[in-house]
């Protein structure tokens, strides 16, 4: 009977090696988990590494634009300035030895008489008569 009641206690008690294999099952699980999230965290790292790589092209390239643009902004500047001058020695050269009433030139202000000034309308009749009298 004690023999019986052992074997009963034996058979009640969890065995070491079902308990050493559980404790593998469950660390075989944790091991895959990790596994698992360590496989994720690479994939978005790369993916990561190839948006910083995109995005450093893009900086580069707009750097080289920006660069560009500077160019040609220093030299429509240096046009501006360069045609500035230019017209300013073209009138200097345009008034020398002229009248101080001279009507010509980029300082050409028009006509100051009084008749240019006025409108003068004329009827279509009398335009009319004016051709037949010139032809």
């Amino acid at each position: 009977m004690l023999k019986a009641q052992v074997n009963i206690l034996e058979l009640e008690k969890p065995s070491e090696h079902d308990a050493g294999l559980s404790i593998l099952k469950d660390s075989d699980q944790e091991m895959m988990s990790l596994k698992r999230a360590m496989t994720e965290q690479e994939r978005v790292q790369k993916q990561f590494e190839l948006k910083i790589s995109h995005l450093s092209d893009q900086l580069t390239k707009e750097m080289d634009k920006s660069k560009l643009l500077e160019n040609q902004l220093a030299d429509n500047l240096k046009k501006v300035r360069m045609l500035t001058t230019g017209t300013t020695t073209l009138d200097h050269l345009l008034t020398v030895g002229q009248c101080p009433s001279s009507n010509w030139g980029l300082d050409f202000q028009g006509s100051t008489s009084k008749s240019a000034e006025e409108t003068v309308f004329v009827k279509g009749a009398y335009r009319l008569q004016l051709r037949e009298i010139v032809h």
